[in-house]
């Protein structure tokens, strides 16, 4: 199997769907599609926009590191269906209306980010009501700090922390230009929001008299010259008195294999990619950050150092080599160093990287597979007496794109069946199935400043991609 075949069977198992159908989910080659683009303007259920509206819009690589050009179709109709559908093509992150939308009507649009190898994501609709002018008015005020609560199925809200002295920081941009102003207002969770700022130009505000421990709510309304405004808001939550655990950390390196069989591996049978990144939060226990950190340097370092570049679509330090050779050499400990800056104290760490597998020796890739049962093989080329043998067996539905995980104290040559209990609850209508065998090392740093959980880590890990019958 070629890699250039490999390549092909993953493009055609991506789906591109019309507009009023689900988001297409990119597959293959881990999360490397885009993310589901996310709306800036016009803003969902919003009244008097401009009928000449810039539809724009935030959509990433899901992962960072993966620069890819992206293609974004635009679909608009009135949201009455008394209209035709019109589509448009956009190579940025946005697009000016081509034509005078009618007055005082509600439209939807909806955006499809497409990648050149075909795998797509699709946003939310979003409808819009048009004025009687042009003028357009303020994008939404975008809220970085504080984090909106990630909601959760069945866990309701899950909340960042932040101590009582955090400053309310945001972007905001106006279609027209206009220059912009900036009400601040605050209120406990159930409350009315009373303004603790009115028309300040700066895009942060730091309150004075906020509590420990408290539910909050915060709004950010943005006036443009022509007396329009455009609002956001979230809730946060401030964390008890010395709930403050420092700087997390997380040290990793990271090789990923797609192989179809063989030990040692053939180079035509196999895509690798290899990974090294670093990043750092300001954490309040037990949710999660405050806010990236940028240290002045991180480098890494195997018979010379190699400095990190800081991604800041990510906020970390990354270095990632994709199909172009091999740069993590197997046995070293590789070292870590931290140079001090932004509240992030300088450290120097070791993490041992194994070079053990696992290489996956049947069934090959793309063969048909029953969902009566099928067994798994692997190999573990283990050049080194203190590889780990926990060895991690996870199964992809890449349908609802859900995981079966496995955890096996076995040795580097071993063999698992997959029975048909376990594969019942994949899905019958989607065939692919992806097999990911893990093997790893983690080690936690301790080190003065840093959170006690902050870990440093190696994985090597094989996928195999398989057809469910």
């Amino acid at each position: 199997m070629k890699i250039y075949r490999f390549l092909f069977f993953v493009a055609c198992a991506t789906i591109l769907c019309s507009f009023g159908c689900d988001p297409g989910i990119g597959i293959g080659l881990g999360e490397h599609h885009p993310q589901k683009p996310y709306h800036l303007y016009p803003v969902d259920e919003s009244i008097n926009n401009s009928r000449t509206p810039p539809f724009s819009w935030r959509c990433e690589e899901a992962d960072p590191a993966f620069e890819l050009t992206f293609i974004y179709k635009v679909y608009l109709k009135k949201a009455d269906n008394t209209g035709p559908l019109y589509e448009y093509e956009s190579n940025e992150k946005s697009l000016q209306c081509p034509f005078t939308l009618d007055p005082e009507t509600e439209y939807d649009f909806r955006v499809k980010a497409i990648t050149e190898d075909g795998f797509t994501e699709t946003s939310d609709t979003v409808s819009f009501t048009t004025g009687t002018g042009f003028n357009n008015p303020p994008h939404k005020p975008e809220i970085i700090i504080p984090a909106q609560p990630i909601a959760y199925s069945g866990s309701g809200l899950i909340y960042v922390l932040y101590p009582p002295g955090l400053t309310f920081s945001w972007t905001c941009y106006d279609p027209d230009g206009d220059d912009l102003t900036y009400d601040v207002m605050l209120a406990l969770v159930n409350d009315e929001f009373v303004a603790i700022s009115e028309e300040q130009i700066a895009t942060e505000y730091q309150p004075t008299s906020l509590a420990y421990s408290t539910y909050y709510k915060v709004k950010i309304t943005a006036h443009d010259a022509e007396s329009e405004t455009t609002s956001g808001q979230v809730q946060f939550l401030t964390a008890d008195e010395d709930e403050y655990h420092g700087i997390y950390a997380e040290l990793m390196i990271h090789r990923s294999q797609y192989i179809s069989k063989g030990i040692p591996p053939d180079p035509d049978e196999m895509i690798r990619l290899d990974h090294v990144y670093a990043r750092f939060d300001s954490l309040y226990a037990p949710d999660g950050p405050i806010t990236p950190k940028q240290p002045a340097a991180v480098s890494y370092n195997v018979g010379g150092d190699v400095p990190l570049s800081w991604v800041e679509a990510s906020s970390r330090y990354y270095k990632d080599n994709p199909f172009n050779g091999w740069f993590l050499a197997p046995g070293y400990d590789y070292t870590f160093t931290v140079s001090e800056g932004d509240d992030v104290p300088a450290m120097t760490k070791m993490i041992y990287y194994p070079e053990c597998g696992p290489y996956l020796n049947s069934p090959d890739a793309f063969s048909n597979v029953s969902k009566e049962g099928f067994e798994v093989t692997w190999s573990g080329h283990d050049a080194f007496d203190d590889c780990p043998t926990n060895i991690r067996i996870r199964i992809m539905d890449m349908g609802p794109m859900t995981w079966t995980d496995v955890d096996l104290m076995v040795p580097n040559t071993g063999s698992y069946t997959f029975t048909s209990g376990v594969l019942s609850g994949l899905d019958p209508m989607t065939y692919q199935i992806q097999v990911v065998l893990i093997m790893e090392t983690k080690e936690y740093i301790d080190e003065p400043g840093y959170d006690p959980r902050s870990w440093a880590w190696a994985r090597t890990h094989s996928k195999l991609m398989l057809y469910l019958q």
